[in-house]
């Protein structure tokens, strides 16, 4: 979509201790078309006019600025040159020294871990009807999962590894994929909950089926009654996590674990977050664990919609962007540089082709409804992105939400 506005947008680029700006403008610069800094250099004034138009346009920046240029034509503002004729415009903008905004964080931050959840015995609500999923008081003790390659680092942590009786070279290398397929979505890496006992992770809550309150999805495979992943909102009939596909007569006195989506619980007083702040905290542990930057975010079929796939090159985990237009202005804001491709990989940027060569990928299954907004998040960033800086080869560019120190709920 064509923006009829100018379009304003900066980033920080803390290694390099400056910010990029970068300007779109509707119709070609004039004589009268002028840019300013303010004189504390934290926000950059545009003035630009055409036949029919005029638009005086703010951009905060994300740090403070120091700018080379000539004596200020007035006591509170720099003029920044934009020649007459040019549709776009950019310029790399020094850092002020000593800038707390340029302190990268290197923790990921997500809320609700156990200690904080043991102390706050909390109950949590569907985010959409507020219908009760886990009472207060249900479950006792939480506990903090391990990180998500826990099995693949088995042989670091004893000095003289126990043997295992009766595992073939095959069952011991499933063994060590236990915890990969956890932050893939393929399972809960080996680890169920006893009834009372919750497990967290970066991005999920595992419980015991017995402490849920909701609705499981049945279905019939060889004559046995199986109990499909998904669960729903018993009032609202939102998609909640899922549990292990275990039959009936195998659940006898065993727990079912399955997991609340982070998006759809709360905390009293109705403490809630957004949901992509949690999708960019399971792909930075991603990155940490499995040293990998491509993902195939995946959804599970559901009849009748067609599996939804979604390409991600993730280009930059932490970075800190600001835009503005006539209709729109967005304050600094804290989240991940992605390049993305609804349709695969770009041509001769798959996998193990051209330049890419060795490259690899992981599959990521993500709920339906998550991915859709994590889709829409990405579509809307680009065209909030000036068109310089829009593409690279083949591949959108785009900023997905992610959390940080001050996070805070809604």
């Amino acid at each position: 979509m064509e923006k009829t506005s100018p379009l304003l947008y900066s980033e920080l680029l803390r290694n390099l201790q400056q910010v990029n700006v970068f300007i779109d403008l509707p119709t070609p610069a004039t004589s009268t078309t002028c840019l300013s800094l303010d004189k504390r250099g934290s926000s950059l004034s545009l003035h630009h006019e055409s036949t029919a138009q005029k638009w005086d346009i703010s951009l905060p920046l994300p740090s403070i600025v120091r700018p080379q240029l000539p004596a200020p034509t007035s006591p509170n503002q720099l003029q920044l040159s934009i020649s007459p004729g040019a549709t776009t415009w950019s310029k790399s903008l020094s850092l002020l020294r000593g800038d707390t905004a340029t302190r990268q964080e290197d923790d990921n931050h997500v809320p609700w871990a156990a200690p904080e959840l043991n102390s706050l015995h909390p109950t949590f609500n569907c985010v959409h009807c507020r219908a009760e999923v886990l009472c207060g008081g249900k479950v006792k003790t939480w506990k903090d999962l391990p990180c998500h390659n826990w099995a693949e680092v088995m042989d670091f942590w004893h000095c003289h590894k126990p043997h295992e009786k009766g595992d073939t070279d095959k069952d011991k290398a499933v063994k060590r994929r236990l915890a990969r397929n956890t932050s893939s979505g393929k399972g809960i890496g080996g680890f169920v909950a006893p009834e009372g006992v919750g497990l967290v992770d970066l991005t999920f809550f595992l419980v015991n089926r017995r402490d849920v309150r909701g609705n499981f999805d049945t279905s019939t495979e060889n004559g046995v009654s199986r109990r499909k992943r998904t669960i729903h909102c018993a009032g609202c009939r939102t998609s909640l996590g899922f549990g292990e596909d275990i039959s009936d007569d195998e659940n006898s006195g065993t727990p079912l674990p399955c997991t609340t989506a982070s998006s759809s619980v709360q905390i009293p007083p109705m403490e809630s977050y957004p949901p992509l702040p949690f999708l960019s905290a399971q792909l930075i542990t991603m990155i940490s664990d499995l040293a990998l930057r491509r993902f195939r975010l995946t959804s599970e079929p559901q009849t009748p919609n067609p599996k939804i796939e979604l390409w991600i090159w993730i280009f930059n985990t932490d970075r800190i962007y600001s835009y503005a237009s006539a209709e729109k202005v967005v304050e600094p804001s804290r989240g991940m540089k992605i390049y993305y491709s609804e349709n695969g990989p770009p041509v001769g940027e798959s996998p193990g082709n051209g330049v890419t060569t060795g490259v690899a990928e992981e599959d990521i299954v993500v709920p339906r409804d998550l991915l859709e907004e994590a889709r829409a998040a990405l579509r809307k960033s680009t065209e909030e992105i000036p068109k310089m800086i829009r593409e690279f080869r083949g591949w959108k560019a785009g900023n997905l939400e992610r959390f940080g120190r001050d996070v805070k709920a809604k």
